[in-house]
């Protein structure tokens, strides 16, 4: 319902910048309360997400207002073979909108 109501103000893209989004959302858990979102984990994943020669694909699902250019939400996971896992995502915008029910 949401998707239909507001999804033509926002546009969604893939992987625009996963390593500084992905420590946007370890920060956005961090003000919550906490993350389980390290420094160290953030290294190994981007490690993943550079190298060719494995079959683990990660992934960043970045949902962009159109009025402000904005990140509006992001979402992450990644793909081993014809298996997809999203393992994390924040909701950076906090409107009427619910950004986060439009990008799952």
């Amino acid at each position: 319902k949401m998707l239909r109501r507001y999804g033509k103000e926002f546009e969604m893209s893939c992987n625009c910048d996963f390593q500084a989004h992905l420590r946007r959302c370890a920060a956005y858990h961090e003000a919550k309360g906490g993350t389980w979102i390290s420094e160290e984990l953030i290294s190994r994943l981007i490690e993943i997400h550079r190298s060719p020669k494995n079959r683990i694909r990660m992934y960043c699902f970045e949902l962009w207002d159109l009025a402000s250019g904005e990140l509006a939400a992001a979402s992450f996971g990644l793909r081993i073979g014809a298996f997809f896992h999203d393992f994390s995502m924040c909701c950076l915008l906090q409107d009427r909108r619910s950004a986060g029910s439009i990008l799952t």
